[in-house]
């Protein structure tokens, strides 16, 4: 996935989409990482904190966090099967016991020895400041040659989700698209002309070329600003 900056994709795939997941099955398991740590572990708050909100709880009071896990960075969620085969919360009457995890490590972390169902990659590189052939190369073994042996289950199983601003042509987003099998979302700034589709069909409805993502918030003028700060990759 390939947006601008401030465009809701960490807060969505990051921090809702977790959650969402665990309504439907609570034994799911995350991997979340970014290209520092203080980013993934905001994230990983941000969803510990909607489960604990009571609008969440009203409508899935199956699922709770496990008390015994209080980090943001690590923490796991819980529910039981009931007599009936429906989703109860955990008691201590026994029962089928489901148990999730999410867990959030960065790039740059020395050692990883978790995995997970599901691997969510947000900014991998540097956004803020430019980055060399190393810091990129770094980010691409780590996504690449890391996370694919940290999964949870069947490896065939296992989904990774990559979403970031792009900085480069060697970025990660670059390294994706030259090695194929993933499904690419891209929602430029401007609209370029290009009809992009997946699987689920065509998601750009914009149909003039320079049409702007969302001219409300940005406007030209700070679309203007974006490209002299940040460049092509906007």
């Amino acid at each position: 996935v390939n947006m601008p900056p401030r465009m809701g994709k960490s807060i969505i795939l990051s921090g809702l989409f977790p959650a969402w997941v665990w309504t439907r099955d609570p034994q799911a398991r995350f991997l979340t990482t970014s290209y520092a740590a203080d980013l993934s572990d905001r994230d990983s708050l941000a969803t510990r904190q909607l489960l604990e909100t009571p609008w969440y709880r009203e409508r899935w009071p199956f699922l709770s966090l496990d008390p015994d896990e209080g980090a943001k960075s690590r923490y796991s969620v819980e529910a039981a099967v009931g007599p009936g085969g429906g989703l109860v919360p955990v008691t201590g009457r026994g029962g089928l016991r489901l148990r999730g995890r999410r867990v959030a490590t960065s790039v740059r972390a020395r050692a990883l020895g978790e995995g997970g169902h599901y691997r969510l990659v947000d900014d991998p590189n540097d956004t803020k400041q430019r980055e060399g052939k190393n810091e990129r190369e770094q980010a691409r073994h780590h996504v690449f040659r890391v996370l694919p042996t940290r999964t949870a289950g069947r490896p065939e199983d296992a989904v990774t989700i990559i979403y970031q601003q792009r900085t480069h042509e060697e970025d990660v987003s670059g390294e994706a698209g030259r090695a194929g099998g993933y499904q690419h979302l891209c929602l430029p700034m401007e609209y370029d002309g290009v009809a992009r589709e997946t699987v689920l069909g065509r998601y750009d409805i914009r149909t003039e070329k320079g049409e702007l993502l969302d001219p409300v918030r940005y406007p030209r003028s700070i679309v203007d600003n974006f490209k002299r700060d940040l460049g092509p990759y906007v």
